[in-house]
Parts: C-alpha cells; structure tokens; sequence
C-alpha cells in the first residue's frame, strides 16, 4: 500500500512540473554524448568546489548518524521504552507532523539566519531531540506511566522531524546554489553530478547505519527474540548509552560542514553575474542575426 501511494504521488510530482522543463536553467544546453570516462571527470569537477566537498561529506557523516539511529528506532520504542503499538502509532503521528509544519517554515529559516545556519540548526535540533530523552531515562528522571511517557516522546519525535527536514530541505536548496556556481565558474550546467553523487552517498552512508546498528547490537549482546519487558536493565542501559553517543557524530558532521562558504550574498553575486554573461550573449546572438557578424559580448 505504502509502494502504491509513493509512487502515485511521483507520478502526481511528474505530471503537475512537466511544464516547468523548457524554463529550467540549461535547458538550452547542448546534450553530450554519454561516456563513461566524461562520468568521473565531470565528478572530479564537482569536488573540485570546496562548498560541494563540505556538503558532500558532512552530509554522508550526518546520514550514517540518521541510518543508525533509523536502524535501532524499533528496538528503542519496542524494549527501552517498552511502547505499545498505540504508543508506537502515535509517535509515527507526531513525526508526520513535524514534516507537514516543518516543511513550509523551511524558506522563512533560510531567509532568518541563512541557508548554512538552518542546516546546522536542523541536524543539531534533530539530534537533540532524539537523544535527550534517552539521556534522561538513563539517569532516571523520565515518567514511567504510559499515559504521561508517549506525550513527551510524541512531541519530541514532532521537533525532531521538523529539524530534521528545515536541514533535509536546505541541503537540496544548497545543491541548486553550486550548481550556479559551476555554471559561472565552467560554464555549464551540472546539476545531475551534484544531487546524483549527494544521493547516492545518502543511500551509502545509510546502509552503512544498518550496519553499524548490527554491530552496536551484537556489542551489548542484545539478546536474539526477545520480549519487551523481559531484557535486562543493564542491557538496556548499554542500549542507551550506545543510541545516545553515535549522536556525537553530529559533531564531526558540523566540523565538517563549517567549511561552506556559499552564503546568501555571494549566491546573489554569482545570480547578477550569470545574468549579466546571459544578457551580454544574447545581445552577441542577435547583433549576429541582424548583421551576419560575430561580435563578442562586452
């Protein structure tokens, strides 16, 4: 059911942009001969950009912090919360509503405090949010009733899907901005390079959380088949400790990403100068109709 509506939806998302295609910058572009080898040079061009190295590997950082904890969800509401499936329901509830709220503040962070700032907030607001309570139920200060416990954790799994996607969002606006950039710098443009390679890491690096979740498991010896309820608490503390400590990668991910430098006023700098080459080959073209001569724009 789930495949079903994922892909009407696509579907919807194809039919309702078809018309956009002939606006889209590099519409016009020539189309190249696809060839292995141009794959690898055009992707060596991209990591050329030091804003495009920073987002490229901070992001792949963050998504093995996301993969992981992904991997491990359903243990934390299963055995260390000890959820229910109406628990459990009600949290999958308040993570679709921090995305619908989320999603539409994204353009108004961006425009607050920069598209660069939105990111660091989002990722670090989500792995707070994730965390803080686990943090808290080690130390023995959350509320074991049911009927007070799934609130909190519904309004936390809320905040942390709408950081989460303020950063999402924001990171696939920031590939529209280098790709200016390469269109300024190389002159065409390479859009396909930069969300391929970001997208493909994302996939990478999250089956990498998978993995680095099977072997967290099998480090505190989680018991095989277990049952809510039955595990012991020194299990579930190591559980804990080991949940909570991969958000430190959030830190190195951070680290990583303070190197972009493609702010709001340069992206604007680099708009007028795109605009301006634009403008000055369409006046060459045209003087070239009119007279028949090549002239070179100023």
């Amino acid at each position: 059911l789930s495949s079903c509506v994922m892909m009407a939806m696509m579907l919807v998302c194809i039919w309702g942009t078809r018309s956009s295609i002939a606006t889209l910058a590099g519409s016009s572009q020539t189309a190249k001969k696809f060839n292995l080898t141009r794959v690898y040079t055009d992707l060596y061009q991209a990591l050329e950009n030091h804003s495009f190295r920073a987002l490229f590997f901070s992001t792949l950082v963050f998504y093995i912090f996301a993969g992981t904890h992904g991997a491990l969800s359903m243990h934390l509401k299963t055995f260390f919360w000890q959820l229910d499936t109406t628990g459990i329901q009600y949290w999958q509830y308040g993570a679709i509503l921090g995305g619908v709220f989320g999603l539409p503040m994204v353009p108004y962070l961006n425009r607050w405090v920069d598209k660069k700032w939105t990111v660091i907030i989002g990722c670090t607001g989500a792995a707070i949010a994730n965390t803080t309570p686990v943090l808290l139920q080690m130390a023995g200060m959350m509320p074991t009733d049911q009927s007070v416990l799934v609130p909190i954790l519904v309004v936390l799994s809320t905040l942390s899907t709408f950081s989460a996607i303020q950063a999402g969002v924001t990171v696939a606006s920031m590939m529209g901005d280098i790709a200016d950039e390469h269109e300024l710098t190389h002159g065409t443009r390479q859009e396909g390079i930069y969300f391929g390679s970001y997208n493909f890491s994302a996939k990478c690096t999250t089956a990498l959380g998978n993995l680095v979740a099977g072997f967290t498991l099998d480090l505190i010896s989680f018991p095989v088949n277990s049952k809510p309820g039955f595990v012991r608490e020194e299990v579930l503390f190591n559980f804990g400790a080991m949940y909570s400590s991969v958000a430190l990668i959030t830190i190195f991910s951070t680290w990583i990403f303070w190197a972009y430098s493609l702010d709001k006023k340069k992206h604007d700098q680099i708009m007028l100068a795109l605009q301006q080459r634009n403008r000055g080959e369409q006046e060459a073209a045209t003087k070239w109709d009119e007279s028949g001569v090549s002239e070179q724009p100023a």
